[in-house]
């Protein structure tokens, strides 16, 4: 039981991304979701480009476990609570409760990525877990580099950035940081933005103003 949980958790991580990044028109025009009977047309897709929420990624995928995991194959899996519970638990996002199951997705996915850079697998399973603080700045450089919107007063920026410093907006940063951080699997990060921004502060990650992490501001 254990073998397949893990299987079937590997082959689903992510999935959801497909219904919440990725928008696919079929050849008549009409829009396609993942929940919807197979595609039967032609079909275009593109990745949304702009404020992605890593919170739906695994809510997404519980919501479509029924139509990817096979009714016969549930049934035989819930015999084995301990199993069962550690696979819905990481399909849902709660890595945090899924255990082992957890950390093997996640070496899983290491090595994934590894091989699809051109890097040295061994080397990237190697690797000790990175700090808090590297995990943060990891993160804000993720964001930043490849969502972020910036100097775009048109039609809404996530932040600004001038000669001597960037800002960000605070509680969009904080959030997609938190969600950020549990989608790759990082558990021990703050539920109240308070306590992520005297994280950011600690660890010099963001400049104080006085001893405070917000900076108020006129665009």
């Amino acid at each position: 039981a254990w073998t397949v949980a893990v299987v079937c958790a590997a082959l689903l991580h992510d999935t959801g991304k497909i219904a919440v990044d990725m928008e696919i028109y079929q050849h008549d025009g009409t829009r396609w979701h993942p929940w919807q009977v197979n595609l039967a047309q032609p079909y275009r897709w593109q990745y949304e480009s702009h404020g992605r929420d890593y919170h739906l990624h695994p809510a997404a995928t519980a919501m479509l476990i029924n139509q990817l995991i096979p009714s016969p194959l549930l049934d035989w899996l819930a015999e084995y609570p301990a199993a069962f519970a550690s696979l819905i638990y990481q399909l849902t996002g709660h890595y945090e409760r899924a255990g082992a199951l957890a950390e093997l997705v996640q070496q899983a996915d290491k090595a994934s990525v590894a091989r699809y850079l051109g890097g040295d697998i061994k080397s990237a399973l190697a690797q000790k877990p990175s700090s808090f603080p590297q995990q943060l700045l990891t993160a804000l450089r993720s964001l930043v580099q490849n969502e972020y919107r910036l100097n775009n007063p048109e039609c809404g920026s996530d932040g600004w950035l001038t000669e001597d410093a960037l800002w960000l907006i605070s509680k969009t940063t904080a959030d997609r940081v938190r969600a950020w951080l549990l989608q790759h699997g990082v558990a021990s990060v703050p539920e109240n933005n308070n306590r992520l921004f005297d994280e950011l502060l600690a660890h010099q990650l963001i400049v104080a103003n006085e001893d405070k992490a917000i900076w108020r501001c006129i665009i």
